[in-house]
């Protein structure tokens, strides 16, 4: 047989080969999205239902509230100096909530911290939002409670 049709036929085979190696991670991925859609999510406790409400509507009772995160050392710091200083809030922890939900808490978050970070505090009002933890930021908003 002719060397250089040997050639070819080694090429051909290992770019199909390939193709099928670097496809099959996409379609396991794929396959994984779809059970995980389908998965039923598990109904809202209501002190969740009580908190993703508050979520949807920061500020509007009179208490800042803190879009936080179960694994978050900011968020963590943050909740202790409000608690320290007396300070009165809500938390919504968003990794806790899933599909839709998750989805509406992560858009209103994103309407006051575009990036979506951890934690922001939206102050009482509704009206603006402190995002990370900032301890000189926090004494001039709450001079006095502090």
């Amino acid at each position: 047989m002719n060397p250089l049709a040997v050639a070819a036929v080694v090429l051909l085979l290992a770019l199909v080969g390939g193709m099928f190696f670097c496809a099959k991670p996409h379609i396991r991925q794929r396959e994984e999205t779809e059970k995980d859609r389908a998965r039923p999510c598990s109904p809202l406790s209501p002190e969740e239902t009580e908190m993703y409400e508050a979520g949807l509507h920061p500020g509007e009772d009179g208490l800042a509230l803190m879009y936080t995160l179960s694994v978050c050392r900011h968020c963590v710091s943050l909740k202790k100096w409000l608690s320290q200083h007396g300070i009165p809030f809500h938390e919504v922890y968003v990794d806790r909530y899933q599909g839709e939900e998750r989805r509406a808490l992560v858009e209103k978050l994103r309407f006051y911290n575009p990036r979506g970070s951890f934690p922001t505090l939206v102050l009482p009002g509704g009206e603006r939002a402190l995002v990370g933890f900032r301890e000189t930021e926090l004494k001039k908003v709450f001079e006095d409670c502090v």
